[in-house]
């Protein structure tokens, strides 16, 4: 039985231009984590990877059409809840958080844009 979910972080500038880091998390997410986690995404779609524990894909990157949002993967769609099985992987973890515990950072999340602009060096 499949036990972990892989996880992509994906950029793309304002040229379209797409980078993405993909990581896997332990465990497996539950419905209303899904939905608490997307009610408090940006314009309800993006975040800022950094900010949660996440690589960012855009990292390094200096050109005039970046900026410090990107999306993930397993919260995309109509229904993400319902989508969530294509994401599970027998592969080992890759960063020391659980999915549930990503989601509820995600649910909590005070994003800061200004910051990680600068923290990226992009003005």
């Amino acid at each position: 039985m499949k036990k972990n979910i892989e996880v992509t972080v994906q950029y793309a500038d304002a040229s379209n231009w797409k980078q993405q880091a993909t990581v896997i998390l332990s465990g497996t997410a539950k419905a209303e984590d899904i939905r608490a986690a997307v009610e408090n995404l940006i314009d309800g779609e993006f975040l800022i990877a950094h900010q949660i524990g996440l690589p960012t894909p855009q990292e390094g990157s200096d050109g005039d059409d970046d900026h410090a949002l990107c999306t993930l993967d397993i919260l995309e769609g109509a229904t993400p809840e319902n989508d969530i099985e294509r994401f599970l992987t027998d592969s080992k973890p890759t960063l020391d958080i659980t999915v549930a515990e990503l989601l509820r950072k995600i649910a909590k999340q005070k994003w800061d844009i200004p910051a990680e602009m600068a923290r990226l060096g992009l003005f």
